[in-house]
């Protein structure tokens, strides 16, 4: 018993010994770290009839050590955590605009720094706002994170911001956001893991800082969050295809929902899992790119699968990269092109008996948003079929399949048929009209066509596959032309 209870106390002893060096650790830390100076020049925003006046030098001993002693007391984690989850007054990080009175259904977070010889910000920030509509503004946070450490050029850059979007502003759609200095650990002479060179580790370790930041910030903003860079565009109505897009899998569980297939572009994620998220990547940041320390989250966690959505929502438009002397010229090859047909579509359910891919579904190809319908390989009488909501007069059908990345992936081999004759939920008695050409389009105008289905109202439209194929299919576009029957 006396031996048991040697054991107990000595164990007792060694747990605290090793919390009290660990806290001792982090205190030091702080303290001895370069990138933590005394006195260092910060963004003061002072309004004076809603402008900015000035720059100020401040000194914040007080401040840091007051905090430092925050962290010494009631942290509980290694040293890379100590900041992480102190940012309690949120508003002393907003430059401009302001937090909204109530939470959104989505944030869109954007981080940007400078670059050396390009700027994409304004044209991601243009088409973003252009392609909401007023309603769908109030539902949005877009924040735009400065986290280059030069005050004079965070000063700059908030002026020309402001010089543009202040409606968007006024209104809250936009923040504008920097981070204080205390946030950021060490970031110089760190371990050059993967033999990266010292500038490259800096910028992959303060990406991850970066981040952790804008994931506490933004937590509380929304039902979602997503996370953008500063060097895309988007098309109207994404909004609308998200937020129809996660309705729909509201019986599913994700963890997350890619919007892009490109790097971190379009990473959707509920707001309530952000920030353990981010503090993930406070606590490796040292250790490995960001993209490396989600997967490596996502395995530790056991999270269910990513969900893609296809085709993609944003498109990457940047050439040189934030890391000086890199360029990255990538594109999305999955995102949606514009229509290219200005058809009616008259309102219709789509239904196939083919194997969608992606999450996408038939449907996409016909509406009227931009997107398209991918399949796996079709196998021989397998249709796709449009059933109207009520009978029409058919002017024009075109089909478009395939796309410029993926050319092999189009039907050179279909009919396009149509009915009159709806009986028990379906259509019966098809026509064929058409087939489709070895480039996989098909385009009939059937008032050229003096053919017996056309002297009744139409009912049903359908892609027939009469043979098996060995590629997937793309179907881009379905366009109908009809007019009322009087």
């Amino acid at each position: 018993m006396n031996l048991f209870r040697f054991h107990k106390s000595r164990t007792i002893f060694l747990v605290f010994a090793f919390t009290l060096v660990v806290n001792f650790y982090i205190y030091f830390s702080h303290r001895t770290d370069d990138n933590h100076s005394s006195t260092h020049l910060d963004i003061s925003l002072h309004h004076h009839r809603g402008s900015l006046k000035r720059i100020t030098l401040r000194d914040e001993n007080k401040d840091k050590n007051q905090y430092q002693l925050n962290a010494f007391k009631n942290s509980t984690t290694v040293n890379n955590c100590a900041c992480y989850g102190h940012l309690k007054n949120k508003s002393i990080a907003i430059l401009e605009g302001k937090w909204p009175d109530q939470p959104r259904y989505l944030t869109i977070g954007i981080p940007t720094v400078k670059r050396a010889s390009a700027d994409y910000l304004f044209k991601t920030l243009t088409s973003l706002i252009n392609n909401l509509n007023g309603k769908d503004q109030k539902m949005v946070n877009i924040i735009v994170f400065l986290a280059d450490f030069d005050p004079l050029y965070k000063l700059k850059r908030v002026q020309e911001l402001k010089k543009t979007y202040q409606p968007w502003l006024e209104s809250g759609l936009v923040q504008i956001i920097q981070a204080p200095r205390w946030y950021y650990p060490k970031l110089r002479n760190l371990k050059r893991n993967y033999n990266d060179s010292p500038d490259r580790v800096f910028w992959r370790s303060k990406q991850c800082i970066d981040y952790a930041f804008l994931f506490e910030y933004s937590a509380t903003l929304s039902q979602y969050y997503m996370q953008l860079e500063d060097d895309v565009v988007t098309f109207h109505g994404y909004f609308d295809i998200i937020r129809d897009y996660i309705h729909r899998q509201r019986h599913k569980n994700w963890s997350s929902i890619h919007f892009s297939t490109l790097g971190y572009i379009g990473k959707l994620y509920r707001s309530s899992d952000i920030v353990e998220l981010g503090r993930f990547f406070y606590m490796f940041y040292d250790e490995h790119p960001v993209d490396y320390l989600i997967n490596f989250y996502s395995n530790l966690k056991m999270l269910p699968s990513n969900l893609v959505y296809l085709p993609s929502l944003f498109q990457h438009i940047g050439i040189k990269s934030s890391l000086k002397g890199k360029s990255q010229p990538l594109k999305d090859i999955q995102f949606a092109l514009a229509r290219v047909y200005n058809s009616n579509n008259p309102p219709a359910k789509v239904t196939t008996t083919l194997q969608s891919y992606g999450g996408t579904e038939p449907e996409f190809a016909y509406g009227k948003t931009v997107t398209y319908y991918w399949c796996k390989q079709p196998r021989a009488k397998d249709t796709i079929t449009i059933i109207f909501h009520s009978p029409i007069k058919l002017k024009r059908v075109a089909v478009l399949t395939g796309d410029k990345a993926r050319r092999r992936d189009c039907l050179h081999t279909a009919e396009l048929q149509v009915s009159s004759t709806y009986y028990l939920q379906q259509c019966i008695s098809w026509n064929k009209i058409g087939d489709f050409k070895r480039n996989g389009n098909v385009d009939i105008d059937v008032t050229n066509l003096n053919q017996s289905p056309f002297k009744n109202p139409i009912r049903c439209v359908r892609i027939y596959i009469p043979n098996k194929y060995r590629n997937w299919v793309i179907l881009r576009e379905i366009a109908i032309w009809s007019e009322a029957i009087e």
